[in-house]
């Protein structure tokens, strides 16, 4: 069976994989959130979506009592670098639930997502997670930790860090999860390790969410000991995406351009 349900910006997926007991509905699997939402659930039938709020913040919530067939999801999956780790619990797992954001002032509600999510994760068998707008399918613990070390904003946003093909010796990284924020998504390309940038990107981002800075053309931000100017760009890596390029802050003229290259140009490490 086939579950193409659209999901509401922000969202997110949690799924219950095998070889551990998982909830038979909706309300089992939001109880430890609060008892009053289990209430409120009680009554919905697995495979609907039901709305409520929540702190002043509208969500959609729903269960299933089978794997998710979703293309975007595997599209996420097939790239994800821990696909050895989850891929079970999504491709062979017992049920699923998502949440999104219906409607709220998008800080507060990204705030209450992750801590919902975090809440379920952590009191449930539930062990993978996947944010389509951040294009992330993830673990339990990879999400967790940002919620451990109280960096709730990391939670919002996702840095991806790629190797260029061919003999390169650079690297680009690019955010996702940006635009539910209002805001373009970032993206640079430096002579590098992918990780070092994926590190840096993920560090500055951050910095600039908890100080609540706009990300717009024109702004400023610092990675490593170098700071970047944001210049409109050209995504080099899906259609459609409004990019910033971070270009060194001295070069007024932004980065040179590149030819239009297919997807493939990139390959992940």
């Amino acid at each position: 069976m086939t579950h193409e349900t659209e999901l509401h910006l922000p969202s997110a997926v949690l799924f219950f994989g095998p070889g551990q007991p998982a909830p038979t509905s909706a309300a089992a699997a939001f109880s430890p959130v609060a008892e009053s939402l289990a209430a409120a659930l009680a009554d919905l039938p697995n495979g609907e979506l039901h709305v409520i709020t929540v702190n002043g913040t509208a969500l959609q919530v729903g269960f299933w009592d089978t794997p998710m067939q979703n293309r975007t999801l595997f599209g996420d999956l097939a790239t994800s670098p821990l696909r050895d780790r989850v891929e079970s619990s999504i491709v062979d797992g017992q049920a699923f639930a998502s949440v999104a954001v219906v409607e709220g002032d998008i800080r507060p509600a990204l705030t209450l997502l992750s801590q919902i999510c975090g809440t379920i994760l952590e009191d449930t068998s539930a062990d993978a997670i996947w944010l389509p707008e951040q294009s992330l399918v993830t673990t339990e613990a990879m999400f967790m930790h940002d919620l451990y070390e109280d960096q709730i904003e990391r939670t919002w946003f996702r840095v991806h860090a790629l190797r260029v093909g061919g003999d390169s010796p650079d690297a680009v990284a690019f955010t996702r999860g940006l635009r539910v924020l209002g805001t373009h998504e970032l993206q640079i390309r430096v002579p590098g390790e992918p990780a070092e940038l994926f590190t840096m990107l993920t560090e500055a981002v951050a910095t600039c969410l908890r100080q609540e800075r706009r990300l717009e053309p024109g702004a400023e931000i610092v990675l490593g000991a170098t700071t970047y100017r944001a210049v409109p760009g050209e995504d080099l890596v899906d259609e459609g995406v409004a990019i910033l390029d971070l270009v060194p802050a001295g070069d007024s003229a932004g980065a040179p351009q590149e030819p239009r290259k297919k997807k493939g140009w990139f390959s992940r490490r």
